[in-house]
Protein backbone atom coordinates (compact mmCIF):
# COMPACT_ATOMS: atom_id res chain seq x y z
CA UNK A 1 0.00 0.00 0.00
CA UNK A 2 2.66 2.69 0.70
CA UNK A 3 4.53 1.47 -2.45
CA UNK A 4 1.92 2.37 -4.23
CA UNK A 5 1.06 5.82 -2.67
CA UNK A 6 5.08 6.50 -3.57
CA UNK A 7 4.27 5.65 -7.19
CA UNK A 8 1.68 7.56 -7.58
CA UNK A 9 3.40 10.68 -5.45
CA UNK A 10 6.13 10.22 -7.86
CA UNK A 11 3.47 9.60 -11.01
CA UNK A 12 2.20 13.32 -10.24
CA UNK A 13 5.79 14.77 -10.12
CA UNK A 14 6.79 13.22 -13.02
CA UNK A 15 3.45 14.93 -14.23
CA UNK A 16 4.47 18.13 -13.15
CA UNK A 17 8.05 18.04 -14.29
CA UNK A 18 7.02 16.90 -18.03
CA UNK A 19 3.88 19.51 -17.86
CA UNK A 20 7.21 22.47 -17.10
CA UNK A 21 9.29 20.46 -19.75
CA UNK A 22 6.75 21.35 -22.65
CA UNK A 23 6.03 24.84 -21.11
CA UNK A 24 9.85 25.02 -21.74
CA UNK A 25 10.17 23.50 -25.18
CA UNK A 26 7.07 25.52 -26.39
CA UNK A 27 8.41 28.88 -25.48
CA UNK A 28 12.39 28.00 -26.28
CA UNK A 29 13.54 30.59 -28.89
CA UNK A 30 17.46 31.18 -29.85
CA UNK A 31 17.95 34.05 -27.62
CA UNK A 32 17.43 31.85 -24.29
CA UNK A 33 19.63 29.02 -25.26
CA UNK A 34 22.90 30.55 -23.92
CA UNK A 35 20.84 30.65 -20.06
CA UNK A 36 19.69 26.93 -20.70
CA UNK A 37 22.76 25.51 -21.95
CA UNK A 38 24.31 27.29 -18.55
CA UNK A 39 22.05 25.44 -16.70
CA UNK A 40 22.78 22.01 -18.44
CA UNK A 41 26.24 22.45 -16.69
CA UNK A 42 24.82 23.94 -12.82
CA UNK A 43 27.24 21.45 -11.26
CA UNK A 44 25.26 21.66 -7.92
CA UNK A 45 21.80 21.00 -9.72
CA UNK A 46 23.44 18.31 -11.36
CA UNK A 47 24.59 16.68 -8.13
CA UNK A 48 20.80 16.88 -6.19
CA UNK A 49 19.64 15.09 -9.32
CA UNK A 50 22.38 12.98 -9.31
CA UNK A 51 21.46 11.85 -5.59
CA UNK A 52 17.91 11.64 -6.54
CA UNK A 53 19.19 8.87 -9.18
CA UNK A 54 21.27 7.05 -7.26
CA UNK A 55 18.45 7.04 -4.11
CA UNK A 56 16.29 5.96 -6.32
CA UNK A 57 18.65 3.10 -8.24
CA UNK A 58 19.95 1.98 -4.70
CA UNK A 59 16.92 -0.47 -3.87
CA UNK A 60 17.49 -1.88 -6.86
CA UNK A 61 20.65 -2.87 -7.29
CA UNK A 62 20.56 -4.12 -3.59
CA UNK A 63 18.08 -6.71 -4.99
CA UNK A 64 21.06 -8.29 -7.09
CA UNK A 65 24.24 -6.78 -5.40
CA UNK A 66 26.74 -9.69 -3.30
CA UNK A 67 25.89 -9.94 0.56
CA UNK A 68 29.32 -8.25 0.75
CA UNK A 69 28.39 -5.18 -1.70
CA UNK A 70 24.59 -3.98 -0.21
CA UNK A 71 26.25 -2.37 2.67
CA UNK A 72 28.50 -0.34 0.51
CA UNK A 73 25.65 0.84 -1.73
CA UNK A 74 24.78 4.11 0.27
CA UNK A 75 28.53 5.27 0.89
CA UNK A 76 29.43 4.16 -2.87
CA UNK A 77 26.54 6.70 -4.52
CA UNK A 78 27.73 9.74 -1.88
CA UNK A 79 31.30 9.33 -3.49
CA UNK A 80 30.04 8.81 -7.05
CA UNK A 81 27.57 11.70 -6.73
CA UNK A 82 31.09 13.32 -5.04
CA UNK A 83 33.08 13.02 -8.02
CA UNK A 84 30.37 13.61 -10.47
CA UNK A 85 30.04 17.03 -8.99
CA UNK A 86 33.90 17.83 -9.28
CA UNK A 87 34.99 15.42 -12.02
CA UNK A 88 32.34 15.39 -14.66
CA UNK A 89 31.04 17.74 -17.56
CA UNK A 90 27.45 17.68 -17.97
CA UNK A 91 26.34 16.59 -15.04
CA UNK A 92 22.93 17.53 -15.02
CA UNK A 93 22.26 15.91 -18.20
CA UNK A 94 23.60 12.41 -17.09
CA UNK A 95 21.46 13.11 -13.76
CA UNK A 96 18.86 14.08 -15.76
CA UNK A 97 19.62 10.46 -18.18
CA UNK A 98 19.46 8.28 -14.91
CA UNK A 99 16.23 9.66 -13.55
CA UNK A 100 14.50 8.93 -17.07
CA UNK A 101 15.77 4.97 -16.94
CA UNK A 102 14.76 4.97 -13.68
CA UNK A 103 10.98 5.99 -14.46
CA UNK A 104 11.09 4.07 -17.04
CA UNK A 105 11.90 1.20 -15.50
CA UNK A 106 9.78 1.72 -12.37
CA UNK A 107 7.22 2.46 -14.19
CA UNK A 108 6.82 -0.58 -16.17
CA UNK A 109 7.38 -3.21 -12.71
CA UNK A 110 4.95 -1.17 -11.21
CA UNK A 111 2.46 -1.03 -13.88
CA UNK A 112 2.75 -4.55 -14.83
CA UNK A 113 2.85 -5.53 -10.85
CA UNK A 114 -0.71 -3.87 -10.63
CA UNK A 115 -2.06 -4.50 -13.69
CA UNK A 116 -2.31 -0.72 -14.34
CA UNK A 117 -4.29 -0.35 -17.62
CA UNK A 118 -2.17 2.05 -19.64
CA UNK A 119 -1.91 -0.65 -22.30
CA UNK A 120 0.68 -0.46 -25.24
CA UNK A 121 0.59 3.44 -24.89
CA UNK A 122 2.49 3.10 -21.70
CA UNK A 123 4.78 0.58 -22.65
CA UNK A 124 5.61 2.43 -25.82
CA UNK A 125 6.26 5.97 -23.82
CA UNK A 126 8.30 4.04 -21.05
CA UNK A 127 10.46 2.97 -23.77
CA UNK A 128 10.64 6.33 -25.22
CA UNK A 129 11.75 7.54 -21.78
CA UNK A 130 13.98 4.93 -21.15
CA UNK A 131 15.89 5.27 -24.86
CA UNK A 132 16.17 8.47 -24.22
CA UNK A 133 17.73 8.31 -20.94
CA UNK A 134 20.02 6.07 -22.55
CA UNK A 135 21.17 8.25 -25.25
CA UNK A 136 21.67 11.21 -22.95
CA UNK A 137 23.50 9.18 -20.86
CA UNK A 138 25.77 8.31 -23.81
CA UNK A 139 26.23 11.31 -25.08
CA UNK A 140 25.15 14.39 -22.96
CA UNK A 141 25.59 16.91 -25.20
CA UNK A 142 22.96 15.28 -26.78
CA UNK A 143 20.26 17.28 -24.85
CA UNK A 144 21.99 20.59 -25.38
CA UNK A 145 22.48 19.34 -29.15
CA UNK A 146 18.63 18.56 -28.64
CA UNK A 147 17.53 21.97 -26.80
CA UNK A 148 19.82 24.15 -29.85
CA UNK A 149 17.81 21.86 -32.28
CA UNK A 150 14.29 22.56 -31.02
CA UNK A 151 15.11 26.34 -30.29
CA UNK A 152 15.70 26.73 -34.20
CA UNK A 153 12.62 24.72 -35.65
CA UNK A 154 9.33 25.28 -35.15
CA UNK A 155 8.76 21.10 -36.19
CA UNK A 156 11.05 19.95 -33.42
CA UNK A 157 9.30 22.17 -30.85
CA UNK A 158 6.17 21.35 -31.55
CA UNK A 159 7.21 17.45 -31.48
CA UNK A 160 8.88 18.10 -27.88
CA UNK A 161 6.19 20.08 -27.19
CA UNK A 162 4.12 16.88 -28.47
CA UNK A 163 6.01 14.88 -26.26
CA UNK A 164 6.47 15.93 -23.20
CA UNK A 165 2.96 17.13 -23.10
CA UNK A 166 1.56 13.53 -23.83
CA UNK A 167 3.57 12.21 -20.94
CA UNK A 168 2.61 14.42 -18.27
CA UNK A 169 -0.75 13.39 -19.67
CA UNK A 170 -0.20 9.17 -19.88
CA UNK A 171 1.41 10.49 -16.06
CA UNK A 172 -1.68 11.78 -14.77
CA UNK A 173 -3.46 8.85 -16.30
CA UNK A 174 -1.23 6.12 -14.63
CA UNK A 175 -1.58 8.00 -11.35
CA UNK A 176 -5.84 7.73 -11.34
CA UNK A 177 -5.86 4.20 -12.82
CA UNK A 178 -3.03 3.28 -9.61
CA UNK A 179 -5.91 5.32 -7.12
CA UNK A 180 -8.21 2.22 -8.52
CA UNK A 181 -5.77 -0.62 -8.86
Amino acid sequence: MTEMMIFRAGLVLAALVFACSAGVFLRLREPGLPRLEHFLRNRVAGAILAVLALAWCIPQVRAVAWDALAPWLWPLAAVAATLAYFYLDNVFARAVAGLLIMGAYTFLQVSFASRLATGVWGALAAWSWGSVGILIAAKPCFLRDFFRLTARSALWRGIAFAATALSALLTVLAAVLAGKA
